[in-house]
């Protein structure tokens, strides 16, 4: 049978074993977690006029809506449906089309951006973004005239233009590994500017 003394000399030990087995615990987590190698995280950024906004609209619900299809001088009109053909141009038009997503990227822009592809390609990743910043310090030259360049290319609301661009270069630049925040911050500059205009 047990006696008091051995019980006593076995409580005492068990938390000096739970310790080592605790120190050894951790000494193993500490080993596989330094394998892993490390790669900082990063925020991700999408341009955020990759995808339409949804409006909420029940396109099935509308394209059963009545309609008229034709109408002749002297005779009825006649009904259908708007159809879902229909109903995805309605919603199309009452899109907003006064914002700077509802532009396209501008044409000296797109070039830049398909030689950051080819580069990218290429396994120049660091070429590209490199390409990518000195568009933004071109675009950020007051004596650059942007608005200038971009009437040459027949685009008259500059600030509209400039903010679907930087967005766009901010994602392109966001895929090759860089920081797109000086992209964000010139945005922001330029909204405030549209803002006291």
């Amino acid at each position: 049978m047990f006696n008091r003394k051995s019980i006593t000399m076995n409580l005492r030990v068990l938390p000096r074993l739970l310790l080592m087995f605790g120190i050894i615990l951790i000494g193993i987590a500490c080993n596989f977690l330094s394998q892993i190698p490390y790669s900082p995280t990063k925020r991700s950024f999408t341009d955020p006029c990759a995808t339409k906004p949804d409006l909420g609209l029940n396109l099935e619900a509308a394209a059963s809506a009545i309609t008229v299809t034709s109408t002749k001088n002297n005779s009825p009109p006649n009904f259908g449906t708007l159809g879902i053909e229909g109903a995805r141009r309605l919603a199309d038009e009452i899109r907003p089309t006064d914002t700077f997503c509802s532009l396209t990227v501008s044409p000296s822009t797109q070039a830049v951006l398909e030689q950051a592809d080819q580069l990218i390609k290429d396994g120049k990743a660091k070429e590209a973004q490199t390409l990518l910043e000195n568009w933004l310090a071109e675009q950020e030259k007051p004596e650059n005239g942007n608005a200038l360049h971009l009437a040459a290319e027949g685009i008259t609301d500059s600030d509209r233009q400039i903010l679907r661009d930087v967005f766009r270069a901010a994602e392109k630049v966001y895929d090759t590994g860089g920081n797109p925040q000086p992209f964000v911050d010139y945005a922001t500059e330029i909204f405030r500017s549209m803002a006291t205009q």
